[in-house]
């Protein structure tokens, strides 16, 4: 059998990452983003994956998943290049959790996230990739890599984001006081249900005739998709808040970490929104009142996800009416004024079925109707336990669903297997806990925020 190299989608792949790649040496981002784009299309599955498995198959396979990997990397590259750094932050995660130890990839998110308001998560992707290298390999990051963690400390301006004119080539575009964020994390791409609480929600923030800024609260207990419900919303309705949208975790009940300080959050928002970071006051009132009057006449979403308490989220709310505001928290905020509260169930078992069949493949599920159901029981229809399911299923195609309702029977052992990647119950029901312990000890941070202190502002001379 005779094949021309031009008959091979392999071949055709790597002949286009090629000519991607003089593109983006040459300087030209915009041809190099088509020619990636393009070469990655060619892309329909695992390679070889109908080809019975030998040693030079698999060798092959690798060899092309990793020709796969650099290809998404010089993609990605060409599009920071053009200052489409949010477009490429849901694509740089999950190739980061896929690739964990890639330097290069990890560079790009923390850029990515600096570039997009989000300083902190830039920094905590440095923190995390450093505390895996050192426990598993004993040996710190490269030096680029520290050296732009240092960048993104410092505040550098050569970290501006980067606009791209018309003949493709990427120039230096400083922020105005006009900027329009833009910060929405990436939607879950399973979202199932929750048709009522989306109607009631798309009402309350798509009125334009209201009189007052329009806050909504989502309260449930952790895992129930009150984050998910919210970015899904804040999507759809962005086109309504051309102004921009502002985004914080506000690690409200977070394992390991302490809610953040409202002078923190101000502070990010402002350096958002085209104020210089010095101008920041350091006194938290003055800085949330700074906050009131630059967005007084925008259409601005704010998307305050995880609080802790109504006095953490009160300075951070605008106040002109075309804003609106979604905040999810473990409990209600009753005290907040002007909110319209929401509770958040968990899944019923239509939704909870749909979200399995979504994820594992409507086949598996119909084939054990009596497995489902002992699954959506022994989880209680919660989401995030529900994701874990469909995500472990899926990655093991030969496993049956009543096999994993076998592994789940056992009751000491299910938040153990509850558990994949960075999802994991047990994590979330020990955040609960920790926090109805603390509860009556206000946390240093919130402490802080109640004094005024200065020193908001990490960077500030």
């Amino acid at each position: 059998m005779v094949v021309r190299p031009d008959e091979v989608d392999a071949h055709q792949f790597e002949r286009q990452v090629e000519q991607g790649r003089r593109e983006l040496e040459q300087g030209s981002p915009e041809t190099a983003a088509t020619q990636l784009g393009e070469a990655l299309e060619l892309w329909s599955g695992a390679p070889f994956a109908d080809v019975p498995p030998t040693q030079a198959v698999e060798a092959e396979a690798a060899r092309l998943e990793a020709c796969r990997a650099q290809a998404q990397e010089i993609r990605i590259e060409a599009q920071l290049r053009l200052g489409r750094h949010e477009a490429v932050l849901g694509e740089l995660e999950t190739l980061v959790a896929a690739h964990p130890l890639r330097e290069g990839l990890r560079g790009k998110l923390m850029l990515a996230l600096h570039r997009s308001g989000r300083r902190d998560d830039a920094l905590a992707a440095y923190r995390d990739l450093r505390h895996v290298l050192i426990e598993e390999l004993g040996v710190e990051p490269s030096p680029s890599l520290q050296e732009l963690e240092r960048q993104i400390l410092n505040a550098d301006a050569e970290l501006l984001a980067k606009s791209a004119p018309a003949d493709g080539r990427a120039n230096a575009a400083p922020q105005s006081s006009e900027a329009k964020p833009r910060q929405l994390p990436h939607a879950n791409t399973t979202f199932i249900g929750r048709d009522s609480e989306i109607a009631v929600l798309r009402q309350l923030l798509g009125d334009g005739d209201r009189e007052a800024v329009a806050i909504s609260t989502i309260h449930g207990t952790g895992g129930v998709g009150k984050s998910a419900l919210t970015l899904h919303v804040a999507h759809r309705l962005a086109d309504r808040f051309p102004d921009g949208q502002l985004y914080v975790d506000l690690h409200g009940v977070t394992e390991g970490l302490s809610p953040v300080a409202p002078g923190e959050v101000l502070c990010r928002f402002l350096t958002a929104l085209g104020v210089e970071r010095t101008a920041v006051p350091d006194n938290v009132d003055e800085a949330a009142s700074m906050f009131r009057s630059l967005v007084a006449d925008r259409r601005l979403l704010v998307v305050l996800d995880n609080a802790a308490n109504v006095e953490q989220v009160r300075p951070l709310l605008p106040a002109g009416e075309g804003c609106a505001a979604l905040i999810t928290s473990r409990e209600i905020l009753a005290t907040l004024e002007g909110a319209t509260h929401m509770y958040l169930g968990v899944l019923f078992h239509d939704q909870a079925t749909a979200l399995l069949k979504q994820m594992v493949g409507a086949e598996r599920v119909e084939a054990e109707p009596e497995a489902v159901d002992a699954l959506i029981q022994m989880c209680g229809g919660l989401p995030l336990a529900l994701r874990i399911i469909g995500a472990r299923l899926a990655a093991r195609p030969g496993w049956t669903l009543r096999s994993f309702t076998d592994r789940l029977a056992d009751t000491q052992n299910r938040l153990d297997e509850l558990r994949v990647g960075d999802l994991t119950v047990r994590a979330s029901f020990h955040a609960s806990y920790e926090a109805s312990a603390t509860a009556s000890v206000p946390s240093t941070s919130t402490r802080r925020a109640r004094s005024g202190s200065s020193g908001w502002c990490p960077g500030r001379t």
